[in-house]
């Protein structure tokens, strides 16, 4: 196994990487926090009567939707959090000189990382598909209204 040991050691590299996960991770749990208000606000709104679909597979869309999000949400928090101890482990590793096992958690918290972004690109996709759907129905509410 090849590593470097001393680019861990003597620059900022962990030091980057922590305040980047750090940032990443409270972006995602910004992400989910607009979820989580956007479903609470939705229910609130279909029980008292505001909200009307088309038909069951507008609905059925809408809840297969934020389903998907949430669940690659989860995904994202579960993965970066995990990226995180693995950048706090490796920072304890290069204090106590444990050169593999340093070298060894900075590596398996960059794949993390990279997975989070990852599933964070394919949820923000699904959320911009959502809008676009959005957009469709206001455009025919548009031709609607003003006849």
């Amino acid at each position: 196994m090849i590593y470097d040991f001393e680019l861990l050691s003597d620059t900022a590299i962990l030091g980057n990487m922590f305040f980047a996960s750090t940032i990443f991770i409270t972006l995602t749990i910004t992400r989910y926090s607009n979820l989580d208000k956007l479903i609470r606000d939705s229910r609130d709104e279909i029980e008292k009567g505001v909200v009307k679909f088309i038909n069951q597979d507008e609905y059925s869309s809408h809840i297969t939707n934020y389903k998907d999000r949430l669940i690659m949400l989860q995904k994202i928090l579960f993965l970066s959090c995990s990226g995180g101890v693995c950048i706090c482990t490796c920072f304890v590793m290069v204090i106590f000189k444990l050169q593999i096992a340093a070298v060894l958690f900075f590596t398996v918290c960059i794949i993390l990382f990279v997975l989070s972004i990852v599933l964070l690109v394919i949820e923000i996709s699904l959320s911009f598909r959502a809008l676009n759907e959005h957009l469709s129905i206001m455009k025919i509410l548009r031709h609607k209204l003003f006849k």
